[in-house]
């Protein structure tokens, strides 16, 4: 499918379907360590013009690029995903990039094959964001060009409604990699296949400096080496490193010491969305005995798991090396 001229005009504003993005990255091992994007970047080389990829620095200086608004969601119960998330969104803010938060909706399923019944997270208020936002937008005269990316059809409707209330605007789309549509194509003035040197091109910094010190870092998740299994042993010293000897529920000392003289505390996984074999220090809480069977088997276990869960967030994922 041949991508549609360019035609965009004037202010431009950018609706980004975060999930859309996400998933055609995370689909793809190999471009998962593009996910650290900056989407204000990502939108001026689009829209720049082709045949640039070893030319100026800036291939979309005429661009007129004024909002990005990012539709995503942040995960409600795997902690780890939600701190990636957040720091994500923190390194968007620094480049302009505004988030639009949606929300997730428990929806029990069966399962065809044994006939069971599970629960599962459903994305939504995504669609419906990005249409009320962009209708807005043009009722405002805050944009001449809507520039969706996503690959969802779902946007049809609304780019069949902003022709009928806003003919004067133009309406294109970025398509995330593998997430083509021909009907929503065919319903732009304007269309374009993102690829990876887009991504590639427009990649946030490793490090972020931020007012008063601080600094963003590029998650090891999304990194382009992938973080090596720890053994359990290797897992349990580096947790114990980190807990300096005391029970990281209830901050009491390990009861007693082992032959080798290192305190006594017993491993906990904290993060049931973590498979056996891919715990890391960031996921796994050095407890006491008592603690630990509480943990399992006490009335307050489930409160006792979230608060662990948030303290090892805070903790980072380098924390075992202090």
């Amino acid at each position: 499918m041949r991508d549609k001229a360019m035609q965009a005009k004037g202010r431009i504003a950018a609706f980004i379907d975060g999930f859309n993005v996400y998933h055609s990255l995370n689909a793809r091992p190999a471009l998962r360590h593009l996910k650290w994007v900056n989407y204000r970047k990502l939108c001026h080389v689009a829209l720049g013009p082709d045949g640039q990829k070893d030319g100026a620095e800036d291939p979309a200086q005429e661009v007129d690029l004024r909002d990005v608004l990012y539709f995503t969601t942040y995960h409600p119960t795997n902690q780890q995903k939600r701190a990636r998330h957040e720091r994500f969104i923190r390194a968007l803010a620094t480049v302009g990039v505004e988030m639009i938060p949606g929300s997730f909706k428990v929806h029990t399923h069966v399962c065809y094959e044994c006939g069971s019944y599970y629960d599962d997270l459903d994305e939504k208020k995504t669609d419906v964001n990005i249409a009320t936002k962009c209708v807005e937008y043009a009722a405002r005269d805050r944009l001449d060009t809507a520039l969706l990316v996503t690959g969802d059809t779902d946007q049809v409707p609304l780019v069949h409604l902003m022709r009928k209330l806003f003919p004067g605007k133009v309406i294109g789309v970025l398509f995330p990699m593998d997430r083509i549509n021909r009907e929503l194509r065919n319903a732009c003035d304007f269309s374009k296949r993102l690829n990876r040197w887009h991504f590639e091109v427009s990649q946030l910094p490793e490090r972020i400096h931020l007012p008063g010190g601080s600094e963003l870092v590029r998650p090891i998740e999304w990194g382009k080496t992938r973080p090596t299994r720890l053994t359990w042993s290797e897992l349990a010293s580096k947790v114990c490193i980190r807990s300096r000897g005391v029970c990281e529920a209830c901050g009491e000392p390990a009861p007693f010491l082992r032959p080798d003289g290192t305190p006594y505390l017993e491993l906990h996984p904290v993060d049931p969305d973590v498979g056996p074999g891919h715990n890391t220090p960031a996921t796994v809480a050095a407890l006491c005995p008592n603690c630990h069977r509480e943990a399992h088997h006490g009335a307050e276990g489930t409160d006792l798991l979230q608060k662990l869960r948030a303290y090892l967030a805070e903790c980072g994922d380098d924390s075992a090396s202090s």
